[in-house]
């Protein structure tokens, strides 16, 4: 009879934890928040400091990246050289060093390097304008916030004790989320 009775329980409880749990709304973000949201996503990308962050912008920052670890200044890069750029932009990440070298010659222009594209840019701006508007900004934040709390991509909570704490940066398309307060 106890083993009944613990089952009912058991399942009463696991009731209610469902009930509560998806009960959780979203709350909303107040506008001080959400303009200082903005503020630091654009600043992130805004490599030419106008106070927009634009198409341009990630243009001109992939173009100095280019230069920077062009090391012999001779405006292309080879396998070597463009190794080091997957470290400087993770889009470059998921493409190797033939499937920019799209004339063969096995050296990699800057027009075949801004061949990338700007997936995480795209993904902000929502309207295709190659500018990116507060309410963009903090749709993407809160979808990306959203993204972390349930988890870390390999089936575990993310316990880390810099919670809410902003992370360094690791490059371009490195978005940091700033903490939500309120």
């Amino acid at each position: 009879m106890r083993t009944g009775q613990s089952t009912v329980a058991l399942l009463l409880l696991t009731g209610i934890i469902t009930a509560c749990a998806s009960n959780t709304k979203e709350r909303p973000i107040p506008p001080e928040a959400q303009q200082k949201m903005f503020q630091e996503l654009t600043h992130k990308l805004d490599f030419d400091r106008d106070g927009t962050a634009t198409c341009t912008d990630i243009e001109k920052a992939r173009t100095h990246t280019f230069q920077s670890v062009d090391k012999n200044a001779d405006s292309v890069l080879i396998s070597s050289e463009y190794r080091l750029a997957k470290f400087e932009d993770r889009a470059y990440f998921f493409y190797e060093f033939n499937q920019l070298d799209t004339s063969n010659d096995h050296r990699i222009s800057l027009n075949e390097y801004l061949s990338v594209p700007k997936s995480e840019f795209t993904a902000i701006d929502q309207d295709g304008d190659c500018t990116i508007n507060q309410p963009e900004a903090v749709a993407y934040l809160k979808s990306t916030l959203r993204d972390r709390s349930k988890g870390d991509g390999k089936g575990r909570k993310n316990q880390s004790k810099n919670k809410g704490k902003r992370q360094p940066s690791r490059g371009q398309d490195d978005i940091t989320i700033p903490p939500i307060e309120g």
